[in-house]
């Protein structure tokens, strides 16, 4: 369904002289990850809101989204379970924040030394050089420090802790399967 909305839209660009032929798959591609990306934001807006829970949607992707793009890990082979897993992954981590246990420091040092161990994980898709590697590991290492420095707001702390705890799983998890 996606993908025929998206040639559509292709098709006419290039009947109207927008596109040219060769730029054709570029912009699918680049289209399909932008409505991929919407529709996850959509989904994530409207389980914050029916959970009563927004401002946790997007504290958990302030976290997220720049420490997993730096970090790698597992990832879905196909757009629908990556959808899924990642919705599922934030209702995990906005039913967790309700749970009155309050996560010590000495848990969170052992989610960011597991972190800093395993990070970056590249892919078959997104093989890393040795000086990428370096260079993700320290945007890793200053996330994390900014993160460690919001650990003092007690409020977010939960966050913090599962956010990093998944970041953690997915690593692994990617590192046992290569």
């Amino acid at each position: 369904m996606i993908t025929r909305f998206i040639d559509k839209i292709v098709e006419s660009q290039v009947k109207n002289g927008v596109l040219e032929q060769s730029q054709v798959n570029i912009y699918s591609y680049g289209y399909y990850v932008m409505i991929e990306m919407l529709i996850n934001i959509i989904t994530g807006i409207v389980l914050g809101v029916l959970l009563n829970k927004v401002k946790g949607v997007f504290f958990f992707w302030f976290l997220f989204i720049p420490l997993r793009s730096f970090c790698g890990g597992w990832h879905a082979k196909k757009s629908l379970s990556c959808f899924l897993m990642s919705n599922l992954v934030l209702l995990l981590v906005l039913f967790l924040g309700e749970i009155k246990w309050l996560p010590g420091l000495g848990l969170e040092l052992i989610n960011i030394i597991l972190i800093l161990m395993l990070s970056p994980v590249d892919t078959k898709a997104k093989p890393l050089s040795e000086k990428e590697k370096k260079r993700y590991w320290n945007v890793v290492a200053i996330l994390l420090g900014i993160h460690l420095v919001l650990w003092m707001w007690i409020a977010l702390r939960k966050y913090i802790y599962y956010t990093h705890f998944i970041v953690c799983v997915s690593l692994l998890w990617q590192k046992i399967r290569k």
